[in-house]
């Protein structure tokens, strides 16, 4: 029986003789790199069209949206994860699905989530509802902010007489602020007169007083003499 040959392995496992290549191992590391970065600008690409198309359903809405009002963007920046910002504080995102529409929210308790759906309708509805009511809550506070600077001027602040309006402090069908007192109205009333009861009690006690001390006195001269 002849005997085995002996051969020289490697601590690794590898047979003898393998020659690794830094080289080559870049060049794998850079090949599987350059599919995923490819695969997610696919997906990028991919979320990216389907925000524009609900930008697209939102033009309308956009048009309409008064010159004034500055805050709505409808816009959707060159991003990493795309997104389309309704205003500086909410933006429409797709989830990790990348068929999902979620539309969320910043606010000072966190971000909240207003609507999701993979619809394209149903979140165009869910933004369009949204910049709505807050077109709503500006005319209000605009209309708080009148009502309160006719109220502090007494509602002489169109210029005319009172029409009964809320503010003007005149009857009519709404309730009118309480009237200002004018000058001659708001004089205070006077101050109370002297007292001569008072005085003439006070000008008595005091002759009596003076009276005791001249014959306490007189009293003591003659006791002395």
């Amino acid at each position: 029986m002849e005997p085995f040959e002996m051969v020289d392995a490697d601590p690794s496992g590898r047979p003898a003789g393998t020659v690794r290549s830094l080289q080559e191992a870049i060049r794998r590391v850079r090949e599987v790199a350059t599919a995923k970065a490819d695969s997610l600008a696919d997906l990028a690409a991919t979320e990216r069209a389907r925000l524009h198309l609900l930008a697209e359903a939102l033009a309308d809405v956009a048009r309409d949206v008064p010159p004034e009002v500055e805050f709505f963007t409808l816009a959707i920046p060159p991003t990493d994860p795309p997104r389309l910002w309704i205003d500086m504080t909410s933006h429409v995102a797709l989830a990790r699905d990348r068929r999902t529409y979620r539309f969320v929210k910043d606010t000072r308790l966190g971000r909240v989530v207003l609507r999701e759906t993979a619809a394209l309708d149903q979140m165009a509805d869910a933004v369009t509802d949204y910049i709505a009511e807050r077109l709503i809550e500006r005319e209000q506070v605009f209309e708080a902010d009148w009502l309160l600077a006719r109220r502090s001027t007494g509602g002489r602040g169109t210029g005319g007489q009172g029409t009964g309006e809320l503010g003007t402090g005149e009857p009519g069908t709404g309730h009118g602020a309480p009237a200002v007192p004018t000058s001659s109205e708001a004089t205070p009333p006077a101050a109370p007169g002297p007292l001569p009861g008072r005085l003439s009690t006070l000008a008595a006690f005091a002759a009596g007083l003076a009276l005791g001390i001249a014959a306490l006195l007189a009293f003591a001269i003659l006791r002395s003499g």
